[in-house]
């Protein structure tokens, strides 16, 4: 019996203590650092965080703070560390935006492995536009990878060192790609298999040694052999 009561007190004090440290001011949220956002503003971090000063540093968990960050498509990774006596740090690796998706008349941007980020209202100069002709894909969400996306993000990643002249990438329900280059060349890709980064450097090469496109209307690599097509006077 007397044992009994002994663990009975011991709980008691432990718990005492333990609400005594929580509720301590001392452990209280003063400060939340957030590094790596260029993209995302420290406002967005903030909310997706769910963190806000005031709450005792001791009941933050940053796995779960982690999980709910990488619900925003834009964070690629996410590091929370805690910082006593009172401060959070939120580190992030933001995607890097790589092209426009053109779905339907919307543009959004997506990342150098096909994810699809987030809406725009206006187009945005500088990126190249990924358009879709077929009719698979009907919705999407933001984080998906559509496959036509990925297809075309492959071939703007293949045709870098032409990426100031690279104007749009199409793909249709087959995963044929062309590319236009902004003098209005239109330069054919073939389908998106496993050959379609050796094709594309082809084409770079092509490109290279042309030196003058403006007497050029089609590039095509699909075959062994290319062919060049030139503007009809």
């Amino acid at each position: 019996m007397v044992r009994w009561w002994v663990w009975f007190v011991a709980l008691i004090l432990l718990m005492a203590s333990s609400f005594a440290v929580v509720s301590n001011s001392l452990f209280a949220l003063h400060h939340i650092v957030v590094e790596g956002n260029s993209i995302l503003s420290r406002e967005e971090v903030l909310a997706a965080s769910g963190l806000s000063t005031g709450v005792n540093l001791l009941t933050v968990v940053p796995p779960l703070v982690r999980k709910r960050l990488l619900g925003l498509p834009v964070i690629k990774d996410a590091t929370v560390q805690l910082v006593f006596p009172d401060t959070v740090r939120i580190i992030l690796e933001e995607r890097k935006r790589l092209a426009l998706y053109n779905h339907n008349g919307s543009f959004y941007f997506v990342d150098e492995s096909g994810v699809v980020l987030e809406k725009v209202s206006t187009l945005q100069p500088g990126y190249p536009i990924i358009s879709y002709s077929g009719n698979s894909i009907s919705k999407f969400e933001l984080g998906e990878q559509p496959s036509s996306v990925v297809a075309g993000v492959r071939a703007i990643r293949a045709l870098g060192d032409i990426g100031d002249l690279l104007s749009e990438v199409s793909c249709d329900d087959d995963y044929q790609l062309r590319a236009f280059l902004k003098g209005g060349v239109c330069v054919e890709l073939g389908q998106a298999d496993s050959t379609l980064e050796a094709r594309c450097r082809t084409a770079v090469e092509l490109i290279r040694d042309l030196n003058d496109l403006s007497s050029v209307k089609k590039i095509d690599v699909r075959y062994s052999r290319p062919v060049v097509t030139g503007v009809s006077k």
